[in-house]
């Protein structure tokens, strides 16, 4: 078994693009592509188009029972620090509260460096409670930054003393509905009814399910990531029908149990079928797949077509595209490529192998007609790539690689989200849970279909 490296990432949204930052290693992005922003003082500000929240706003649940844990004490040292703005942070502080494994790969210059630039991006962070249930190791924190902005904070700590952090993410989370995410109440970590763990085949997996009626939607996120940057949209989605989500093993800071490595596409849907299974939510399902997501949910519906009825796919990576990136650059390029996407996999996925079987199953059991909507980014990040990338070029392959996704079925969509980079869900929530509504709507009544996405109310 491998264990998955540490990874902290900062993702701040932008009117036109959600920029993918990251400290130390490089978090993969759903196009596996590499990630090369650089932390940079005041460099977190969002725009005014971002949904902004008052700290009146939301009505705080109550984390005085998280606060009377290990993991309680550990998120708030790191908010403390970050309010303090890392300037009395010392490399002393970082190895009493972040684990060995985390700083193997990320020193402790590199994390001064990210908390002093958070500080200085969104000012003071106030704990507003959690977005889901936490464990006795993991909770996605949400917080209300001094900017207005809420964000979700995925963090993990070691299973014993003295349980230093393991795992850390920052994501920005407007509502898809426009209103602040309202925190769930929490019972404290460890709680067996606050903590939904489903055991498959001697492992757990962590999975939040909220809302009622068919189909479910099921969420898969992108590589590397827990089900934290969903935390915007399952409220909005909840309102019309039931929503699964779930962290897949080894994401940083998730809190599934780990699973040996290497994985691929294939292992990801034995485990959500799996999940799916045990947690008696009953098909057949509308999928969603943000990034490497949506090939696990393509891979899903070719394996079990009866159990799928639509399909959503947010930015999603495209079998052939390392094939066509390839071809259109030289070999010291891609090898930088192919280098950070490596560098950025925190699970262990063989993305060779996982493309050579969406490919297989596309060739030999193709989707079935369903309702189907690409969204894909207008904004393609530079920062996303290495220096010297044919940035106009990649703009066009990637349009028609999503093109190519919306002709899988008759009278696929594909709608290009004008104002963001590959976070649709963050910068643009509201575009994701209306292509959501809309893919819902057409399994119930197939004949919604003929309207245009555009003229289907937000929800």
């Amino acid at each position: 078994m491998t264990t998955p490296p540490p990874l902290i990432a900062h993702r701040l949204s932008r009117r036109t693009l959600l920029r993918t930052t990251s400290v130390g290693i490089a978090a993969a992005a759903g196009h596996a592509a590499p990630l090369r922003s650089t932390l940079a003082a005041g460099s977190g500000h969002p725009a005014a188009s971002v949904t902004r929240v008052s700290m009146s706003d939301a009505t705080p649940a109550p984390v005085a029972a998280l606060a009377q844990t290990p993991l309680g004490d550990q998120l708030a040292w790191f908010l403390a620090t970050v309010n303090g703005g890392g300037t009395s942070l010392t490399d002393a502080d970082i190895a009493t509260h972040i684990a060995p494994t985390f700083l193997a790969v990320v020193p402790p210059a590199q994390v001064i460096g990210f908390v002093k630039s958070l500080a200085a991006g969104y000012g003071a962070l106030k704990l507003e409670g959690v977005t889901r249930p936490p464990t006795a190791t993991q909770a996605v924190a949400l917080v209300t930054a001094a900017v207005g902005l809420q964000l979700a904070l995925p963090i993990r700590v070691e299973d014993v003393a003295p349980h230093r952090i393991t795992g850390l993410n920052v994501y920005p989370v407007p509502s898809a509905d426009g209103k602040p995410v309202q925190p769930v109440p929490s019972t404290g970590a460890g709680s067996a009814a606050a903590a939904p763990l489903v055991a498959i085949d001697g492992r757990r997996l962590y999975r939040e399910d909220v809302g009622t009626g068919a189909p479910p939607v099921v969420l898969e996120a992108g590589l590397g990531d827990s089900a934290a940057p969903w935390a915007g949209i399952i409220p909005a989605v909840a309102a019309f029908t039931r929503v699964v989500s779930y962290d897949r093993p080894n994401t940083s800071a998730g809190a599934s149990d780990p699973a040996p490595t290497p994985r691929t596409a294939a292992d990801a849907v034995a485990d959500l079928h799996a999940l799916l299974s045990k947690a008696a939510v009953p098909g057949p399902y509308v999928l969603v797949g943000h990034s490497v997501g949506g090939l696990f949910v393509r891979l899903y519906a070719s394996t079990y077509p009866d159990e799928v009825a639509g399909l959503v796919l947010v930015d999603a990576s495209h079998e052939d595209q390392e094939e066509r990136r390839r071809a259109m650059v030289s070999p010291e390029l891609f090898a930088a490529e192919q280098q950070a996407i490596q560098g950025g996999n925190p699970e262990g996925i063989d993305l060779a192998a996982s493309f050579a079987q969406v490919r297989a199953a596309r060739a030999s059991t193709p989707l079935r007609p369903m309702p189907l909507v690409v969204l894909s980014a207008g904004e393609i990040d530079p920062a996303l790539f290495p220096p010297g990338w044919p940035m106009a070029t990649e703009a066009r392959l990637w349009n028609e690689l999503q093109e190519d996704l919306a002709g899988l079925v008759l009278g696929g969509r594909h709608i290009v989200a004008q104002k963001s980079s590959h976070y649709i869900m963050q910068s643009q929530p509201d575009l994701v849970a209306a292509a959501i509504r809309h893919v819902v709507a057409a399994v119930r009544d197939p004949t919604s279909w003929a309207t245009p996405l555009a003229a289907i109310p937000p929800p």
